[in-house]
C-alpha cells in the first residue's frame, strides 16, 4: 500500500475521471485479459481508476496502459494513441507519420474514405509497430466493415479498436528501443497524457518531450518502413 501512496501523491491521483464511463473494473474484464501478476493486486470491484493506480505503483505498464486504452471511450482512446506515438515522432518513417496523420483526420472528420485508407497503412506497415496498430485502431473503430468494400458487412467486436490502441501504445515504447531512463519517462508522458484526457483535457503532448540520447545516432536505422 505504501507504493500506492506514494504513487498517488506523486501524480496527484485525486480529480474526478468524467470520459470514463465504468464503474468497475469488472465491467471492462469480460473484454480483455490482465496478467497474472495485474490479476494478484487488483480486484474487479475497483474502479479503473483504482486499478490503474496498483498497476503502475508496481511498473506493470503494459497492464496499465491495455486498462486504459480499454477504460476511455473511442475517439479519446485513439486520440490518446496519436498523442503517444508523437512522443516517438523523430524516429518514424514518412509512411508511419503519414499514418498518423491520416489517424489525426479521421477523428477531426471520421468519414469512411479516412477508415479505409487506414486499413491501407495497417496492411502496409503490418503489426511490429506503433503506427500499424494505430491504423488498425481506426479501421476497427466500429463505423464500417472489416472486410472488402463490395462484400456483406462484417462489424468489429465491440472493443477491438482499444485491443489496437493497447498494441500501439506499448509497441510505441519498445519499437525503436529506448533506454531504460527515457522509457520510464516515455511512461510517466503517456500516463500523463491519459489522465488529462480522461480528466476531460486534450492531453496533448509535444512532439519533442521525449529525449533519448542514447539512441540518437541510431534513428535513421528506424526509418525502414
Amino acid at each position: 500500500m505504501d507504493k500506492v501512496k506514494a504513487y498517488k501523491q506523486s501524480d496527484n491521483i485525486t480529480k474526478s475521471y468524467k470520459k470514463i464511463p465504468y464503474i468497475s473494473l469488472g465491467q471492462l474484464l469480460p473484454h480483455f485479459e490482465l496478467s497474472e501478476e495485474a490479476q494478484a493486486i487488483t480486484d474487479p470491484q475497483m474502479s479503473p481508476i483504482e486499478a490503474l493506480v496498483h498497476l503502475r505503483a508496481e511498473q506493470l505498464n503494459i497492464d496499465a496502459i491495455t486498462l486504459l486504452a480499454y477504460s476511455l471511450p473511442r475517439s479519446e482512446s485513439i486520440w490518446w494513441a496519436c498523442q503517444c506515438l508523437m512522443l516517438r515522432q523523430g524516429c518514424l518513417s514518412q509512411v508511419q507519420i503519414d499514418c498518423l496523420n491520416n489517424a489525426k483526420l479521421w477523428l477531426e472528420n471520421p468519414t469512411e474514405v479516412l477508415r479505409r485508407r487506414s486499413e491501407y497503412y495497417a496492411k502496409r506497415l503490418g503489426s511490429d509497430c506503433g503506427p500499424g496498430w494505430l491504423a488498425l485502431a481506426v479501421f476497427w473503430n466500429g463505423s464500417g466493415s472489416i472486410i472488402a468494400s463490395g462484400e456483406p458487412e462484417v462489424l468489429p467486436k465491440a472493443f477491438l479498436y482499444a485491443a489496437a490502441v493497447a498494441g500501439a501504445v506499448n509497441l510505441g515504447g519498445v519499437k525503436p528501443e529506448l533506454s531504460q531512463s527515457a522509457l520510464g519517462e516515455y511512461y510517466r508522458l503517456v500516463f500523463q497524457s491519459g489522465l488529462d484526457i480522461a480528466g476531460g483535457g486534450l492531453g496533448v503532448l509535444a512532439s519533442d518531450a521525449l529525449v533519448d540520447d542514447a539512441v540518437v545516432d541510431e534513428t535513421a536505422l528506424s526509418r525502414k518502413v
